[in-house]
């Protein structure tokens, strides 16, 4: 697949979709110069990119698509400067939905505005939680996120985790299921995600471009 420069990351709630996006965005930064994050988790109230500012604007990353900035409120308002990087070429642009359908419906009022040549979505998928644990849970998810947002997902990426209690057998598994998900769909899986040390004992047995994963956004205590 030819480079899109739209990113848009999607997934069921503790998929560790927020994780993988501002991981993304810092992967991104190392190759491109102008790399920005459209937060349009309005959903979620415990984990979203906004509240990572500080770290954003220290790797120069611009932090797009919300109003209200003071941390910890939870108002579901986004502004027109996200369409900064979606109509400018010369950004690569990840966009963070909120988790599933519902939180996809966010970016409903932009969908006309965005080619999908130049867009790419990628589905966050964790095998340990409920909603996505089996084929026909994932299924499910997929076919609620693509009717909302009237986009094809275009790339799956295992990121089963069970926080800092993730094993290798959690990362297994989870390939296990992205690939049956993608023979299903015909979704190629395009990540493996896990912290570095598990990655280096399960690089020949998954699927997909190895991501390793600094946790950013969880705390200890969590």
């Amino acid at each position: 697949m030819k480079n899109r420069r739209i990113k848009v990351i999607v997934g069921h709630y503790g998929s560790g979709k927020t994780e993988f996006a501002l991981s993304y965005c810092l992967e991104l930064k190392k190759t491109y110069e102008k790399v920005a994050i459209v937060d349009l988790d309005v959903v979620n109230p415990y984990f979203r990119s906004r509240e990572w500012s500080d770290l954003l604007t220290q790797k120069n990353i611009e932090l797009l698509g919300f109003i209200i900035k003071e941390e910890g409120m939870d108002l579901p308002a986004v502004s027109g400067n996200l369409m900064k990087p979606i109509n400018d070429p010369s950004y690569q642009c990840v966009i963070d939905l909120g988790g599933n359908g519902g939180g996809a419906r966010a970016f409903s009022s932009f969908r006309n505005r965005i080619d999908p040549e130049q867009c790419e979505v990628l589905l966050v998928l964790n095998a340990n939680r409920p909603e996505t644990s089996d084929l026909k849970g994932a299924i499910n998810v997929i076919e609620e996120i693509e009717n909302t947002l009237d986009l094809k997902i275009t790339g799956i990426v295992n990121n089963t985790h069970l926080i800092w209690e993730t094993t290798k057998e959690d990362v297994l598994c989870g390939d296990k299921l992205a690939k049956e998900v993608s023979i299903k769909t015909g979704i190629p899986i395009r990540y493996t995600v896990a912290k570095r040390e598990i990655l280096e004992e399960v690089f020949q047995e998954v699927s997909g471009d190895l991501f390793p994963l600094d946790i950013i956004k969880r705390k200890n205590w969590l």
